[in-house]
């Protein structure tokens, strides 16, 4: 039971182990590449050396000069360490090797930035070299750059050895450089762009399913909740438009009530019999020997209090008046014997109707007023 336990947690430990090295970038597993054991051809002009390598230790196998000689020891070397991938490794000689710095945001891309840079700047075309690339850890770079070292190898130089190498039935699994010191290799494979692309397994094809998934609904649902967060922005802006235009209203309502008010007002001081055309139009009427001392004006009712020689005499004259009508005596005459003259109350109206406003203007004044 315990060794079933076992083998299949190791079988799980094995698969997942696959499955994070297929998700997550190569340069993640360069250093566990390194320090694996491994066959290395150091290749210097037409000079050949093999030897075994295992992180930071190397042991000579074999070295040849010219031809296809060092294909032999190199298939005694494969049949006796079944197992151990092989690559090639070139001297400065034959790699290219330049500094750029590029935006850190860009890493995704530094690939395609340095291969078009590349056709921009230098001698080579893509179509004649093969290029790698790595990020220099430790090389100054200004902030929010990276410093990376970009390697370049001719296409010439490279593709005999692997045509030699596999007509001898053996695959080359990676080509590097010497690093300065020449003390190991740069972390990078120059073959990477030729190896056939790995079919996703099962569980790696429902991951990318799934995230397609999500990426559709996410462009289904992004424009959706925008287009209801710009409806709910547009009503609130509605409700607020709303407010105000009420408030606009109840100002030109008021507006408009002011103006009737002042125009009702107008319209009654305009059909209003001037003070002064009463008191000349009284002073005509009335002999010298009497006089007003009381006078009031309501509407078209003109009510005065004075004294004269005889009142009565005076009620024919006013209404012969072209301005006056309706005249009387409103209290009983009593003769005042300080003035020796009789002293009078009379009321009269004005009889000039058009100038009056009439019944109906009357009432819409004063609702006016009211309001």
């Amino acid at each position: 039971m315990a060794g079933t336990v076992s083998a299949a947690f190791e079988t799980f430990w094995l698969w997942w182990t696959q499955e994070l090295k297929g998700l997550l970038p190569r340069s993640a597993f360069a250093v566990r590449s390194r320090a694996a054991r491994r066959l290395i051809i150091a290749v210097d002009g037409q000079r050949k050396e093999l030897f075994l390598e295992k992180g930071a230790h190397r042991q000579p196998l074999s070295e040849t000069g010219s031809g296809t000689d060092w294909l032999v020891p190199l298939a005694d070397a494969i049949r006796s360490r079944p197992g151990l991938p092989v690559g090639l490794r070139f001297g400065g000689a034959d790699c290219f090797s330049r500094i750029v710095q590029l935006p850190a945001q860009a890493e995704g891309d530094f690939g395609r930035i340095l291969d078009l840079d590349m056709e921009r700047t230098t001698p080579f075309r893509s179509s004649d070299v093969l290029t790698a690339f790595h990020v220099v850890p430790d090389a100054a770079a200004p902030r929010g750059k990276h410093a990376v070292r970009h390697l370049v190898i001719k296409r010439k130089t490279i593709a005999p050895l692997l045509e030699d190498m596999r007509i001898a039935g053996v695959e080359p699994a990676f080509a590097d450089c010497w690093d300065e010191a020449r003390s190991g290799g740069l972390p990078v494979n120059f073959l990477a762009a030729l190896q056939p692309r790995v079919a996703a397994s099962p569980s790696r094809r429902n991951w990318i399913v799934a995230i397609l998934t999500l990426l559709t609904v996410s462009a289904v649902a992004i424009p959706i909740a925008r287009h209801r967060t710009a409806l709910q922005t547009l009503e609130a802006r509605t409700e607020v438009a709303r407010a105000e235009a009420a408030s606009v209203r109840l100002a030109m309502e008021a507006s408009q009530t002011a103006a009737a008010q002042i125009e009702a007002l107008e319209r009654r001081l305009r059909g209003r019999l001037p003070v002064a055309r009463i008191v000349e139009e009284l002073t005509a009427i009335m002999p010298d020997s009497a006089w007003v001392s009381d006078l009031r004006i309501e509407q078209d009712t003109v009510e005065f209090t004075g004294f004269a020689k005889s009142a009565a005499a005076l009620i024919p004259a006013l209404e012969a008046s072209v301005l006056f009508a309706d005249a009387a005596l409103t209290s009983p005459v009593v003769l005042d014997t300080a003035e020796d003259k009789e002293r009078f109350s009379a009321r009269l109206r004005l009889s000039f109707a058009d100038m009056m406003p009439n019944a109906d203007e009357a009432a819409a004044e004063q609702e006016a007023a009211a309001q």
